[in-house]
C-alpha cells in the first residue's frame, strides 16, 4: 500500500502585545453571557470595567487640576503685574508727597520772611507789652541811631508752654513791616557779635521752620572745616552754601556735595 505523507509548514505566530484595559474589557464583552461562565471569569471582568471606571475618573480630575493650575498661574502673573504697578505708583506718591512738602515749607518761610526770633531775654520781662518794650530796647542794644525806623507790625514770645523756673526762658517772635528792617537788626547784631541786656545775653536768629533749620544745622560740620581750610562762604536761603575758591563761587545744596568738594 502506498501511503501518501502530506507535510504541511508550520503557520508563523504574531507576535504576543500587552492588552490595554479597555481591549481587554472589548474582547470580553464578545465572550459568551455570564451564565456561560465561569465565576473567577466574571469576578476578572467586574475588576477591569471598575479599573476602566477609574482611570475616566483620574483623567477627568488631572485635567480639572492642570485647569486650575493654568488659572493659578495667570492670577499669579496678573498680581505679581499690579505689585510692580502698586509700587511704581507708590513711588510717584513719595516723590510727589515730597515736593509738596517742599512747597509747603517754603511757603510758611515766605511768611516768615520779615520775622526776627529774639533769645536770651528773661520771661515776662516785657510785662505784657512786647512792642512797647522791644521798640526801647534794640536801639540801645544794637547801638542804632536815635532816628532809627523800626516799623514793628506785631511781637509775642513763642506758642512753647511756659518755663519753669531756671529753664529757658521762651524767644520773642517779631515782625517787622519791611523786610529791610529786620535785615539791618542781624547785620547790626553780627557786627557787634556778643549782645548782653542786664546780664543777659541776647541773641538775634530769622525766624525759620524747624524743617529748613534742621537743613541749615547739617552744614554745621562742614561749616568748621571750611573754616580751618581758611575759605571764604555763606549760608544762603533756603539751605545753600557757597564757598569762594580762587576767585569763584561754588554752591552745594547737600552736606554729600560739600564733603565730596573738600
Amino acid at each position: 500500500n502506498n501511503f501518501e505523507v502530506l507535510t504541511s509548514s508550520p503557520e508563523p505566530r504574531s507576535e504576543s502585545r500587552p492588552s490595554s484595559p479597555a481591549s481587554v474589557v472589548s474582547a470580553a464583552t464578545s465572550m459568551p453571557s455570564s451564565g456561560d461562565m465561569p465565576i473567577d471569569v466574571k469576578n476578572i471582568l467586574t475588576l477591569l470595567n471598575n479599573m476602566s471606571a477609574t482611570l475616566n475618573e483620574i483623567k477627568e480630575t488631572n485635567a480639572n487640576l492642570l485647569q486650575r493650575m493654568v488659572v493659578a498661574e495667570q492670577r499669579i502673573v496678573d498680581t505679581e503685574d499690579k505689585q510692580c504697578k502698586m509700587a511704581d505708583n507708590a513711588r510717584d506718591l513719595q516723590k510727589q508727597i515730597e515736593a509738596l512738602g517742599m512747597r509747603i515749607d517754603d511757603q510758611e518761610n515766605h511768611s516768615r520772611r520779615n520775622n526776627l526770633r529774639v533769645v536770651g531775654f528773661p520771661e515776662n520781662v516785657e510785662q505784657g507789652k512786647p512792642i512797647k518794650f522791644l521798640l526801647e530796647m534794640f536801639p540801645g542794644l544794637l547801638r542804632l541811631s536815635d532816628d532809627a525806623i523800626l516799623d514793628i507790625e506785631r511781637a509775642h514770645q513763642s506758642l512753647a508752654p511756659k518755663p519753669a523756673e531756671g529753664q529757658r526762658p521762651r524767644p520773642f517772635i517779631v515782625k517787622f513791616l519791611r523786610f529791610q528792617v529786620k535785615e539791618r537788626l542781624l547785620a547790626a547784631a553780627r557786627e557787634l557779635g556778643t549782645l548782653e541786656w542786664q546780664g543777659s545775653r541776647i541773641q538775634l536768629f530769622p525766624d525759620l521752620s524747624r524743617d529748613l533749620q534742621e537743613r541749615k544745622r547739617k552744614f554745621f560740620p562742614v561749616k568748621q572745616r571750611l573754616k580751618g581750610l581758611r575759605l571764604k562762604y555763606g549760608l544762603f536761603y533756603p539751605a545753600v552754601l557757597r564757598v569762594m575758591v580762587e576767585g569763584e563761587t561754588k554752591s552745594f545744596s547737600t552736606l554729600q556735595e560739600v564733603k565730596l568738594f573738600i
